[in-house]
């Protein structure tokens, strides 16, 4: 709304680009966690952490796409 108001139509087009890409990389990355979460609790069948030791060697490619599912949130240590 402000580059609109102030008659910059490009970068209001750019500004809104970047809030659609945005929404989206979240929408996806979030929803790739959530089914990585849901792929662990269906292989292991259970719901306590304490219970689920080894859950890297046991489901590698599960860990490997959960890690890549993690990275754009960069609160996340890797």
């Amino acid at each position: 709304m402000i580059f609109t108001s102030f008659n910059m139509p490009m970068l209001a087009a750019l500004a809104l680009i970047a809030g659609l890409y945005h929404t989206m990389n979240h929408a996806v990355f979030k929803g790739l966690l959530f089914m990585g979460a849901g792929a662990v609790l269906h292989a292991t069948n259970e719901r306590n952490m304490e219970e689920m030791g080894g859950l890297i060697h046991r489901n590698a490619w599960t860990a490997a796409l959960f890690r890549i599912a993690a990275y754009p949130f960069p609160r996340l240590p890797l």
